[in-house]
């Protein structure tokens, strides 16, 4: 029988929380400009940072310790995680079109996240 490495949950301190909400914005609108829309003059500073601060909200439960219960207690590992991450940005309705496309693109977040634990850079594919 083959057995899986188990790759643990993962907790993140604010400014970690804030880079990776920069990242998922990044990729929802990598997403999007593939998919032929430009946002680039659509979204204001204002509300990229109103966009920021909603992805933070569902980030901030998902990745830092809540009521001093650490990620590593409440998620069996990384991948309960990132899909409880995925679901309440998908139920957020946080993006206006693209957030179905965006969220499939698990293996991107799964990067995402292995890289912020590591503290290495994330680079979205292009």
């Amino acid at each position: 029988m083959m057995t899986k490495d188990v790759i643990s949950p993962i907790v993140l301190d604010d400014e970690m929380v804030r880079g990776l909400a920069e990242s998922v914005y990044e990729i929802h609108h990598s997403t999007v400009s593939k998919a032929g829309f430009d946002l680039t003059d659509a979204v204001s500073d204002q509300r990229r940072d109103a966009i920021l601060g909603m992805i933070s909200c569902v980030l901030t439960p998902t990745f830092t310790p809540v009521f001093g219960q650490s990620p590593e207690n409440r998620y069996t590992d990384i991948f309960d995680q990132i899909s409880d991450f995925a679901e309440h940005l998908a139920k957020r309705h946080i993006f206006a079109d693209g957030i179905k496309r965006a969220i499939i693109q698990v293996h991107a977040i799964e990067k995402l996240c292995m890289a912020q634990k590591t503290r290495r850079p994330f680079q979205p594919a292009m």
